[in-house]
């Protein structure tokens, strides 16, 4: 598949995921829309239902109570107007006739539909005159017209009212007494359709700690009474019936139930009234509201699912037209049309996009001449790179900072006599496997590897011998530098750049053999000398000698013993180059050492009035090291020190120990070393030139021979100086 057709697949996928978020979005919306809308609806219709519910039981129990009050005050005021008629008042003042009189006003309240089932008569000590019906018994009561509810097994059963019988004085000389029938009352209270199944009227009273509740449910009589003692129900009606309260709220029913109820207090019984509905009853229609809202909303989904579809298309339309476009866009296909017409936003997008591919296709047009002109540039400069690379007689090596070769020029390839396609890629490691003074360098300290991992360069010393091995095996002596490539503070790799130095260590070879000749021949005669002379000084054979002629002797014996030491130090050099000498290591405690050759300093130092001052750790201090070699570079550095420190000054040394290394420091305040003479202080017969000054029959091969020495213990030797202040030299031996 082509790189086009990618893009165009790629557009239509993009197109498509457009369109299918907007559809869900709308969708989204659409959802959350319904929902929100739909709770909302639901919580007002069940708030509202619920107000109108407790609205409604209000009114009903308002309509009961005045049902009640009416009958009740009825009642009342027909048998205080039966006590007030002439043949009552008559039947008791005369007591004459009284069971005729009370029989005829029982059977005229009979004839009237009255509910009465029984009527006595009592005079004003309450023994009874006359009765008809039911038997009523006498009641006490300071009210001149007085109620009493009688409540049986049936429940409520009616009540009695008492009323007194008075003289036109308005003397009480006799109680009338009228039972009344409350059956036929009951069924017009007690009637709730309006409520459903569950709507009840509630009627109860209270004795002492019990609370009787009349509900009148379960049968055609209207049930029994259901004493209530402490229920928890009793609370509702407690407000009407102890704080003779009336009004509306949720609760819990006798029978556990969740409802609504409304509760009055009748102050003619005294007893409260409550009319009450579960709730689940009540909130029916907010159910029916709730499946309704779902019914409707899946409806309403299901058209927005339609209408999201065909609306995303109608949206996204122009811009899938517009990625198609744009896709087929590229190299050789600069060319598009207009294709959106909305008159909108889009359309605008669309004209911008047509300039825009005609500004591309120019701006791509200069930009293949420039990139064509461009690459053509680099390709001269880098066969003329190459070609100065390929030139150059030192070899160049590039490695990548995981230490792979990334490139060697020719000359790289000749002295390790390996071709460029079997090094390419390779670890440096294995290509270039440097020797030190013949001994192979670990892969953890190899130069090239260290100047990546660190960032800074590597200069080979001249009297440092790097040696890389050939292809063929043998060994080749190069001088070795290598230099970090940083871009700002991070490392891309290093470039090292080495050459064959066979010729300059040949030529310093003959050097060495020839000072080693030249000093064997000349140990013989030099000797002869000193002994020829030795002999002229001694007075043996009786002959004196002149002042002069012990003069002239005295500078033969001075010149010779001069030319004999320097014989001496370049023999001893001349073995240490051709590595003649061995060392012969032994455990040996360095502090003890130290404190010798701080014995033998001072004894140097005593002419000179040179101070001197020893420091030594308490701890043991114990390596594995040649004490003659290390004794030869104590006398070097003494005798040094002691040449070229002034009267009254100072010397010290000091002894350091770790776990891994012993340090001895030398310290002087002598005439230090200038700073551009260094480097070179470790040369062969190299000495600084304030050195030549002080003493001019130096050799400057002390410090030359004392590096080697330290090289073949595996040691160092460093120096830290000042002119004019003095040097500091540390000599530096690996624990073994």
């Amino acid at each position: 598949m082509c790189p086009q057709d990618t893009h165009t697949n790629k557009a239509i996928k993009a197109s498509r995921s457009i369109l299918q978020r907007t559809m869900v979005s709308m969708l989204l919306l659409s959802v959350i829309s319904i929902f929100v809308l739909s709770s909302i609806s639901y919580v007002i219709a069940r708030s509202q239902l619920s107000k109108r519910s407790l609205a409604q039981l209000s009114s009903l129990v308002a309509s009961k109570e005045e049902v009640i009050e009416n009958r009740l005050n009825t009642d009342r005021e027909r048998a205080a107007l039966m006590a007030s008629r002439e043949e009552v008042r008559s039947a008791l003042l005369r007591s004459q006739n009284a069971q005729g009189v009370i029989d005829t006003l029982f059977i005229q309240l009979l004839r009237q539909g009255v509910p009465v089932t029984g009527l006595t008569l009592f005079d004003s000590s309450g023994q009874t005159l006359a009765s008809v019906g039911v038997p009523v018994s006498p009641e006490k009561t300071t009210a001149a017209t007085s109620l009493m509810p009688i409540v049986g097994t049936r429940g409520w059963e009616g009540h009695i009212v008492y009323t007194e019988v008075r003289d036109n004085n308005g003397k009480v000389f006799g109680v009338l007494a009228l039972r009344y029938e409350i059956g036929d009352m009951l069924e017009s209270i007690l009637a709730v359709p309006t409520l459903g199944d569950t709507g009840e009227v509630l009627i109860a009273r209270q004795q002492g700690e019990q609370t009787t509740l009349l509900h009148y449910k379960d049968s055609l009589d209207y049930g029994k009474p259901l004493y209530l003692g402490q229920f928890r129900f009793a609370s509702v009606i407690a407000q009407a019936l102890h704080k003779k309260e009336e009004g509306v709220r949720r609760a819990e029913s006798y029978a556990g139930k969740d409802i609504f109820v409304a509760y009055r207090y009748l102050p003619t019984l005294g007893w409260g009234v409550a009319v009450q509905v579960e709730r689940h009853e009540a909130l029916t229609g907010v159910r029916m509201l709730a499946w309704s809202l779902f019914g409707l909303s899946f409806i309403i989904l299901s058209l927005a699912v339609i209408l999201s579809s065909v609306l995303a298309k109608y949206l996204t339309e122009p811009i899938v037209r517009m990625s198609r476009n744009i896709a087929k866009l590229g190299p050789g296909k600069w060319q598009y049309e207009t294709s959106v017409h909305t008159g909108d936003e889009l359309e605008l997008l669309d004209r911008s996009t047509e300039d825009l591919t005609k500004r591309l296709s120019t701006l791509y047009t200069h930009m293949e001449s420039e990139i064509a002109a461009q690459t053509e540039q680099i390709a001269q400069q880098y066969k003329k790179d190459r070609t100065i690379l390929e030139s150059i007689q030192h070899g160049v090596v590039l490695v990548s900072t995981d230490g792979l070769i990334t490139e060697i020029n020719k000359a790289g390839q000749e002295i390790l006599g390996k071709a460029s396609q079997d090094v390419l890629a390779s670890n440096i490691t294995d290509v270039m496997q440097v020797h030190l003074h013949s001994t192979i360098v670990p892969v953890a300290r190899h130069p090239i590897l260290h100047a990546v991992e660190v960032g800074s360069s590597v200069v080979s010393d001249p009297q440092v011998r790097w040696s890389v091995r050939h292809n063929d095996g043998h060994l080749v002596p190069i001088m070795l530098t290598v230099t970090p490539i940083l871009e700002g503070d991070k490392i891309l790799g290093a470039v090292a750049v080495f050459y064959d130095t066979t010729d300059e260590r040949r030529i310093d070879y003959l050097k060495s053999e020839f000072i080693s000749l030249a000093s064997h021949q000349l140990r013989t005669p030099l000797s002869s000398m000193q002994w020829y002379i030795e002999l002229f000084q001694s007075d043996d054979d009786g002959t004196e000698l002149t002042a002069i002629q012990e003069e002239y002797l005295a500078e033969m014996d001075m010149a010779t013993k001069r030319m004999i030491n320097l014989v001496e130090a370049l023999l001893r050099a001349a073995r240490l180059e051709g590595e003649a000498i061995t060392p012969d290591a032994e455990m040996v405690d360095i502090k003890t050492l130290v404190n010798d050759m701080g014995s033998e300093l001072r004894s140097m130092v005593k002419d000179k009035k040179i101070g001197c001052k020893l420091t030594i750790p308490d701890e043991k201090c114990e390596t594995s090291t040649d004490p003659v070699l290390l004794h030869i570079v104590f006398q070097n550095l003494f005798s040094n020190a002691v040449k070229y420190t002034p009267e009254n000054g100072e010397l010290a040394i000091k002894l350091e120990s770790n776990a891994h290394a012993i340090k001895i420091y030398m310290s002087d305040t002598g005439i230090g070393i200038p700073a551009q003479d260094q480097k070179r202080m470790f040369e062969k017969l190299y000495r600084a030139d304030n050195a030549t000054q002080v003493d001019t029959d130096g050799n400057g091969l002390g410090l030359y021979i004392s590096k080697m020495i330290m090289e073949s213990l595996d040691g160092d030797i460093t120096f830290t100086s000042q002119e004019g202040k003095g040097t500091t030299f540390v000599i530096e031996l690996p624990k073994k």
